[in-house]
């Protein structure tokens, strides 16, 4: 496995979603469909704010504190096999549930919603 990179963080940009009127007359919205013509799918409007941006890697991280954490831990799975959709339900899957379950046992139900990056 490759090293992390050992930079500690960098200045960059986030789009929030910006405080605008609007919101006081109407709540913020986006359709994930086909609207009809003259119709709008959203009303979001956002600002750009600058953050600077830490790199997690080099923080030691609680899933209950921070909402994540990094582990490593071994895998049958190789790079190419992550385009696989079938090899990772299979396999992929199988490991991460019993890697969630030995490490978050105070957790009944574990899901994967999403493997993908886009």
């Amino acid at each position: 496995m490759a090293a992390c990179d050992q930079t500690p963080g960098l200045h960059s940009t986030i789009q929030y979603l910006a405080r605008s009127e609007l919101y006081r007359r109407e709540k913020p919205y986006i359709a994930n469909f086909a609207v009809p013509e003259g119709a709008r799918t959203t009303n979001h409007e956002f600002a750009s704010v600058p953050v600077y941006v830490r790199n997690a890697r080099l923080e030691e991280t609680q899933l209950n504190t921070h909402g994540f954490t990094f582990r490593l831990w071994p895998t049958q799975m190789q790079p190419q096999d992550f385009e696989d959709d079938d090899i990772v339900e299979s396999i992929y899957y199988k490991e991460l549930d019993s890697w969630m379950r030995s490490s978050f046992p105070e957790y009944k139900d574990i899901i994967f919603l999403d493997f993908k990056v886009p």
